[in-house]
């Protein structure tokens, strides 16, 4: 009962629409940069595994913002290669 509370009280900020990216994907777009770290720290509070998002950024596509599980260290290495 006291997670479920706890839960709740973090969902409250949330959006309840959701939009998806234009670039066919499932990614989840949120207009500010706020909206999207609040996401990251709901999910990461209900995920602790390696799966769970770590940090925002903003689409080149879409301008809007997406969550992502990839630390920014790792996406560098990968647009550097």
């Amino acid at each position: 009962m006291r997670d479920q509370k706890a839960r709740n009280k973090i969902r409250r900020g949330r959006p309840k629409k959701v939009r998806r990216c234009w670039d066919g994907g499932n990614k989840v777009m949120f207009k500010t940069e706020e909206d999207a770290d609040a996401e990251v720290r709901f999910r990461s509070a209900l995920h602790s595994d390696r799966k769970a998002p770590k940090r925002s950024y903003l689409c080149k596509l879409c301008q809007h913002w997406h969550i992502t599980a990839m630390s920014e260290e790792d996406y560098q290495s990968l647009a550097s290669e």
